[in-house]
């Protein structure tokens, strides 16, 4: 499944603002808003809307429910981007300062990279693995406080969310690109 790419400034301004400020959101919901040591009811409560919409949106286009092999990739896509990885990441949310788990998600780009080339999409680039290494040390500086408490299940958990994520978007570029890349999104999370 590829993204959604917007084909003005103003959608691009949009989707470059709203899309971390979505993302965001998860932190503050799960730990203000949401039942504690529920990780997967949190989980349901961030997919499950976000899928009946998205499937509803791909339907109103004019696109087909997927059909045959078109449903085990959505079935696997859907284990890897939100059945394994949002309930790891509520976890790794309960256990862990936000910035020792924003500082975990700064591997997800060498991650990317190991995956693609372990898997033979593609072999990544000298020059983009030192950019992820370097990346990941500068998060992890800026946003982990001295004294942070490290919570070894936490942790382990932020990297089972990462690695989870990352084999997603790895299959992701492997699969074929479905007509409807809404809908097909949306059954992704409503199958999770």
């Amino acid at each position: 499944m590829k993204t959604w790419v917007p084909q003005s400034h103003a959608a691009v301004a949009a989707v470059t603002l709203i899309a971390p400020i979505a993302w965001g959101t998860t932190y503050v919901t799960v730990t203000e808003f949401l039942p504690p040591d529920r990780p997967l009811l949190v989980a349901a409560m961030r997919v499950l809307p976000a899928g009946v919409i998205l499937a509803a949106l791909g339907h109103l286009t004019g696109g087909r429910r997927p059909h045959g092999r078109q449903w085990l990739h959505i079935a696997a896509l859907a284990l890897l981007n939100f059945a394994v990885f949002f309930p790891l990441l509520v976890v790794a949310i309960y256990r862990l300062p936000g910035g020792v788990a924003a500082s975990a998600g700064g591997v997800q780009p060498l991650l990317v990279a190991a995956l693609s080339a372990a898997l033979g999409v593609s072999v990544p680039r000298r020059r983009d693995l030192v950019v992820g290494i370097i990346a990941a040390i500068g998060v992890a500086l800026v946003v982990v406080r001295p004294g942070a408490s490290v919570d070894p299940v936490g942790v382990l958990a932020a990297m089972g969310a990462n690695v989870s994520f990352a084999l997603g978007v790895v299959l992701t570029k492997r699969f074929p690109a479905p007509a409807n890349r809404v809908g097909s999104t949306g059954w992704q999370l409503l199958v999770s």
